[in-house]
């Protein structure tokens, strides 16, 4: 079973039928026994940082998670908001602690002339090798909605670059735990590509 992790923050539906449309085995979350169940978790989102690792709190979920990615080496991939997440804190509420497992932090995006501050809509990603672009060529545009990005502590890790004020780490990964900044479940076929080379592979 597929969970994706309801936090409260972002349009859920939207990850669940790109999903289903792969593997019909999938739910909609807030509950510990069902990540615990879970084959593979997927934590997407949209909006605060802040917010979304509250409720996590108050769902009793960063425990469960942290069990069930660090100690049971369990697959999670986290999507926009949620690939925040993963990293230890962000320039948006700098007092909130995200889950750590990617040393790192979440930056924002300066106001330049040319360019405002929110990165929306299609652009290009410049990745390395690994199984979950199996299938993909070695450039691709996928969807983006952010005005926060993940800047990466170790370069080892990072999977994808794209470039808007300057480069960032648009995709990333740490043994069992891949984060994706763009919106795979609305990049059309090469996002269900993605998307089902996490949910397929032995990852």
């Amino acid at each position: 079973m597929i969970a994706i992790v309801n936090h409260g923050l972002g349009n859920f539906r939207s990850v669940f039928s790109a999903i289903e449309f792969i593997e019909k085995d999938v739910v909609i979350t807030n509950k510990a026994i069902d990540l615990k169940k879970s084959t593979k978790i997927i934590i997407p989102g949209v909006g605060s940082f802040k917010y979304a690792m509250q409720n996590l709190k108050k769902l009793n979920l960063v425990e469960t998670l942290n069990e069930q990615v660090l100690v049971k080496k369990k697959p999670v991939l986290g999507i926009c908001l949620g690939c925040q997440l993963l990293l230890k804190s962000s320039e948006e509420n700098k007092d909130v602690k995200g889950f750590g497992w990617i040393n790192g932090e979440v930056k924002k995006f300066k106001k330049l002339k040319k360019l405002p501050k929110t990165h929306v809509g299609w652009n290009e990603i410049k990745i390395n090798n690994d199984p979950i672009f199996n299938n993909m060529p070695k450039k691709f545009f996928m969807y983006f909605n952010h005005s926060y990005f993940p800047k990466i502590a170790e370069k080892k890790y990072e999977l994808g670059i794209t470039n808007y004020e300057n480069k960032f780490v648009s995709i990333f990964k740490k043994k069992n735990i891949y984060g994706i900044q763009p919106h795979p479940e609305k990049s059309q076929k090469l996002g269900i590509i993605f998307l089902k080379n996490f949910i397929k592979n032995d990852i």
